[in-house]
């Protein structure tokens, strides 16, 4: 390589890709912008390092493209940037954050892949948040929180499991949490004894959401908005938008479930998001987008028993 272009190369390295390997979107910035800084910073989401990553690729950041300045981009209408909360890290390290969206209103918790082995829960988790970047209207006079990914390590092995071979959707603190034989559903040796599902918890302190949805996948055909506590109502307008039939119940016990814990214990209107797990995640955000959207805005009509 000639001396001169190599030197142009170590230029832009330092002057242009460098300063955005650390740039943190702020309200200063378009949602273009925010979404480029975005990628160039290690928060969170195992899918923006493609699936079957191994984990130890989670601190790797790609080399952006650089775009000479001389040419135009078209305006941009710049909206506020959501507030980004670690709620903790992975077993594994990796962090998992919320973003949080508005500043008034009721707030709304939706997050997935808590079962790395339903990656297409998170790929419609991470849709929403992008989605939500560009839509400021979506919630107008709302707070809405979003987890893209609560099972990082599960996620890029395509695993059920946490790296400690826990199903963390059986290690909340329920009453009706009890031990039980290691296996795909093992809840571990006490509640609440994974750093991810206390990530959840401290998410659910944090926000005082009065509706939240959870997303999974199971097997095609008993795809459903599945509610815990007073979650029917809010089901029923999922049903609207979706066309998934409403469920009290999965078909099966699960104790230490996030419903049993969330929904059930502590009454907050829980809704166990199923899609058919071969559905691909764009399929799944353009069946899924009013349902979720209809999630933020949705006004309870009475106070259900």
């Amino acid at each position: 390589m000639p001396a001169l272009e190599r030197c142009f190369r170590y230029l832009v390295l330092g002057v242009v890709i460098l300063p955005s390997l650390f740039a943190i979107p702020s309200a200063d910035l378009s949602a273009g912008d925010r979404r480029r800084a975005r990628q160039h910073r290690h928060v969170v989401c195992p899918l923006d390092l493609g699936l079957g990553t191994p984990p130890a690729a989670c601190g790797a950041v790609a080399v952006p493209t650089v775009i000479p300045a001389t040419i135009p981009t078209p305006a941009i209408p710049r909206v506020a940037a959501p507030e980004v909360v670690l709620l903790g890290y992975s077993v594994q390290g990796v962090p998992i954050t919320m973003h949080v969206f508005g500043t008034q209103g009721r707030a709304a918790l939706i997050f997935g892949a808590i079962h790395g082995s339903e990656p297409n829960s998170g790929h419609l988790a991470r849709h929403l948040l992008d989605y939500l970047l560009e839509h400021p209207a979506a919630y107008a006079n709302r707070r809405v929180a979003v987890i893209p990914v609560t099972n990082p390590d599960g996620l890029v092995r395509t695993r059920r499991l946490n790296e400690h071979q826990i199903d963390l959707n059986r290690n909340f603190p329920a009453t009706n949490w009890k031990i039980s034989k290691r296996g795909e559903t093992f809840g571990g040796e006490k509640p609440a004894s994974e750093p991810e599902t206390q990530a959840i918890i401290k998410a659910v302190e944090l926000l005082g959401p009065d509706r939240i949805v959870s997303i999974h996948a199971i097997t095609k055909g008993r795809e459903c908005n599945n509610y815990d506590g007073p979650g029917a109502d809010l089901a029923e307008a999922m049903k609207l938008e979706n066309g998934y039939r409403v469920a009290k119940t999965i078909g099966y016990p699960t104790p230490g479930s996030f419903g049993s814990w969330a929904g059930i214990d502590r009454q907050i209107p829980t809704i166990t998001l199923e899609l058919p797990v071969d559905l691909p995640g764009e399929e799944c955000w353009k069946k899924h987008r009013e349902a979720l959207l209809a999630v933020i805005q949705f006004q309870p009509s009475k106070k259900q028993p």
